[in-house]
């Protein structure tokens, strides 16, 4: 433990917590070790690492020989070392360009979805009255027919077109 920095045992730490914590909240499996034989190795250097020519300094190991795939500008973040089952070494270096993040996208010019009522190959139940029911609102119009295509919410007002909707 002594041989390496206090922020990559950090880094270690706040990986395992994210493990943990998407685990509870239902968006992954239960968290595993890796295992020394298989599988990639890495860890983390979110700081004291610099780059000098064709070389790159890590803090407690020093100076590895690299070549770049692609040149880049910016402040070096975070160098991840990582090693493959077959023993070769990458190391992946995340960089802040002081660019600003891209703006959203602020509306949708298509929809896509599926709407045809099997049983478990897809956000709905065979008998789900999707082409009915406002997809602002989620108000239910049993009056509407097969033959309206095109149809106004009475409760919320946006127009709605019937497969889209459904979608």
């Amino acid at each position: 433990m002594y041989q390496t920095n206090a922020q990559s045992l950090y880094q270690g730490l706040k990986n395992l917590d994210s493990a943990y914590q998407n685990f509870f909240h239902k968006q992954a499996g239960y968290p595993r070790f890796k295992s020394r034989r298989n599988g990639h190795q890495s860890k983390a250097y979110p700081q004291g690492a610099y780059l000098a020519g064709k070389h790159l300094h890590i803090p407690k190991l020093g100076r590895v020989n690299i070549r770049l795939s692609r040149p880049f500008s910016g402040t070096m973040k975070t160098v991840t070392l990582k090693k493959t089952p077959t023993h070769k070494y990458y190391i992946s270096i995340l960089v802040d360009d002081q660019q600003p993040p891209p703006e959203p996208l602020q509306e949708l010019n298509f929809v896509s979805g599926v709407d045809v009522g099997l049983n478990h190959l897809v956000r709905a139940d065979r008998f789900y009255p999707s082409s009915t029911t406002c997809s602002e609102c989620r108000t239910k119009h049993e009056e509407l027919t097969l033959k309206v295509q095109k149809w106004t919410c009475a409760h919320c007002g946006v127009e709605l077109d019937r497969d889209a909707n459904a979608a």
